[in-house]
């Protein structure tokens, strides 16, 4: 059923009741046509309200927010079919009260009105809190508009309530009271009582104070489960306070009548809420306690508990000076105590509520709204603000945490970049070998070479040896191994970084959690100790970040210089054979020719026996270096970056040594 509905039906409902008409010594008569449209009116209505909470809602997908969502209008709907069902249960009372006394079904039904206006006015606030903090203010807007709708209702119902009251107890006054009527009137008793004591003036700024106890928007961001539990703990704790407090004022602020019965009812009835709110703060907060004190730190707790012990002995103020006007009342009823009628209403209260009760209710309702309020009202908004606060930290320091681990991958990407663009560089100088050689092919001085008698002998092997040094086969066979050695080496090094997340979202998130838990369980050193120590868990994971991205770099400096060997070997082995082609070309030019050359190539062909000898060893030096180079480069590297990940653990390590010592020793 929606808002507009209901205040349809409810409005419906108060000309029914305001229009009943009672017999002059009774309640309202059921005989009365309309006493039964407003029984049946209400009986419906109580129907409707019960239909509320007639519902059940699965969701197969499982996704938190729908499942948050369904429970915040289940739990409107169970409160709301609750209270809706006890306020017609109370019409329906007062419409079929034949016998009286008048103020006893009327009290019923004002207590009904008012615990249904204090659940729509605060006692749905966290449900509405949580509908705000995760889809916005639009709906709860609408729902908060229909619920003033209703309250303006409940309003003008309460007010027609009261003056079909006050004519009923006129006309018995007017009439003379029936066999069941034994009220006596007060005379202005009780009004003098409620205007003497400021109870409409006191207890309206102490619903105020009490309101402000559950004023609190809170939308838990993080995932720490902890924090959320202790939002909702403490939240919990601050409703149900808030709407048992509210309950008593609203109470207070209801107080009227013409009789003395009607003044002992009310305030025995106060007496009632005061208990249960005493039940209440003393053992009615199990639970939530067990939630406050995480690590077995009491400090929330011990704050809510002292809290509530002032609290209670303000409570328990108010019903002593009840309960001794109450007995009052009662010897006043019984007829064990006279009241002259004759005399002046001062004197008439003072036999009645002393003046020295009247001050105690005015006393008890100042501390109420404030030095009773005051420390629990410090202890909800601190614990709170301290879980806000760990949650945006929360939230900051994993972020730090995400955007390590990106800037980690981008390094160990530039790294990958880098080495490639290097192995490029290193493959070209490689083959550069055999290009240069190959501009020095003498093929063309082969056939007058091979005509010299010495050439068989003195160069034809030397010759032979170069050759296959600069073939196609060996330049394939280094360029292969540097690059099977680089894509060996990446496979490795890109491994490197793997373990971040894991390794952040155990050991970083314990160092936030260690910060986190210190500061939420609220101690008295432990705002001092957040402060000391969450900048240095901001700063671990980018920390961390600096030293891996150290170690690439660094590495990718002594890979330069490997390069750079490459380099230096094949410009070495290019030496040797630079002035090959000329030193042929001078032989086979000598004349006359081939007999002639016989020396020269018998010369050269010394010298060229060991350098080719010479050339192919240096050149396939890149077959054993490159390997070694790469493998102890890559050693160089997991050391490195392991030894970061460790030095992160030790600081993780001493941050929660730290936190947790400076909770217990203070600074």
């Amino acid at each position: 059923m929606n808002s507009q509905t209901f205040l349809t039906l409810l409005l419906f409902l108060i000309p029914e009741v305001t229009f009943s008409m009672p017999r002059a010594d009774f309640g309202i008569a059921q005989t009365v046509p309309s006493s039964l449209k407003v029984a049946d009116r209400a009986s419906g209505l109580r129907q409707t309200f019960d239909m509320l909470d007639n519902f059940s809602l699965t969701i197969k997908s499982g996704y938190p927010l729908l499942i948050l969502i369904r429970d915040m209008f289940t739990s409107i709907a169970t409160k709301l079919s609750a209270d809706g069902m006890a306020l017609m249960d109370a019409i329906v009372a007062l419409a079929n009260d034949d016998s009286g006394p008048v103020t006893t079904a009327f009290n019923q039904a004002n207590k009904a009105i008012a615990t249904l206006d204090a659940l729509l006015k605060v006692g749905l606030r966290t449900e509405l809190d949580t509908l705000t903090a995760n889809l916005g203010p639009r709906l709860t807007d609408q729902l908060v508009d229909g619920f003033q709708s209703i309250n303006r209702a409940l309003q003008a119902l309460a007010i027609a309530l009261g003056e079909l009251q006050e004519a009923l107890i006129r006309a018995q006054q007017a009439g003379g009271a029936g066999p069941n009527v034994a009220a006596i009137p007060d005379q202005g008793v009780f009004s003098a009582f409620v205007a003497k004591a400021q109870i409409q003036e006191r207890f309206s700024a102490a619903a105020s104070a009490i309101d402000a106890l559950d004023n609190n928007t809170l939308a838990i961001t993080s995932n720490y489960t902890l924090l959320s539990n202790m939002s909702a703990a403490v939240g919990g704790i601050a409703n149900r306070s808030t709407v048992a407090l509210l309950n008593f004022t609203s109470e207070m602020q209801a107080l009227n009548g013409y009789t003395y019965e009607s003044m002992q009812e009310a305030l025995t009835r106060a007496g009632q809420i005061l208990t249960s709110i005493k039940t209440l703060i003393s053992s009615g907060f199990n639970n939530e306690y067990t939630v406050l004190e995480n690590r077995n730190k009491t400090y929330i707790s011990d704050m809510f508990k002292d809290s509530f012990n002032r609290l209670s002995i303000v409570l328990s103020s108010f019903q002593l000076s009840f309960s001794r006007i109450v007995n009052n009342l009662d010897a006043i009823i019984q007829g064990t105590l006279r009241v002259d009628p004759a005399a002046d209403l001062a004197v008439r209260l003072a036999q009645v509520a002393s003046l020295r009760r009247v001050f105690e209710v005015r006393q008890a309702s100042t501390y109420l709204r404030g030095a009773a309020i005051a420390p629990l009202n410090y202890t909800v908004k601190s614990a709170l603000e301290n879980i806000v606060r760990g949650d945006g930290f929360t939230v900051n320091a994993e972020s730090k945490s995400q955007e390590a681990i990106l800037l980690t991958q981008q390094t160990v990407e530039q790294f990958d970049s880098d080495l490639s663009y290097m192995t490029t560089d290193a493959l070209y100088t490689i083959e550069y070998a055999g290009i240069i050689y190959e501009g020095e092919s003498f093929d063309f001085l082969l056939p007058n070479l091979e005509a010299i008698s010495t050439y068989a002998k003195y160069l034809k092997g030397p010759l032979g040896q170069l050759n296959d040094t600069f073939s196609a086969a060996s330049v394939a066979e280094k360029t292969n191994l540097l690059n099977q050695t680089i894509t060996n080496y990446t496979t490795q090094s890109d491994t490197f970084d793997d373990d971040l997340v894991t390794l952040y979202g155990v050991h970083v998130s314990r160092a936030i959690q260690s910060v986190v838990q210190v500061l939420v369980a609220s101690g008295p050193y432990g705002r001092y100790c957040y402060h000391k120590h969450y900048p240095l868990v901001l700063r671990l994971a980018m920390d961390n970040y600096e030293d891996i991205s150290l170690c690439y770099q660094r590495e990718m400096d002594r890979l330069y210089h490997t390069q750079g060997m490459i380099t230096g070997v094949v410009e070495l082995v290019l030496y040797n054979v630079e002035q090959l082609l000329n030193t042929l070309t001078l032989c086979v030019d000598t004349t006359p020719c081939p007999s002639a050359c016989d020396a020269c190539v018998r010369t050269i062909g010394k010298y060229y026996k060991t350098m080719a000898k010479l050339t192919d060893e240096k050149y396939d030096l890149l077959l054993q270096f490159i390997p070694y180079e790469t493998s102890a480069s890559l050693q160089r590297l997991k050391s490195c970056v392991e030894f970061a990940k460790y030095k992160l653990l030790a600081e993780v390590h001493d941050i929660v040594v730290d936190v947790f010592a400076c909770e217990v020793n203070g600074p």
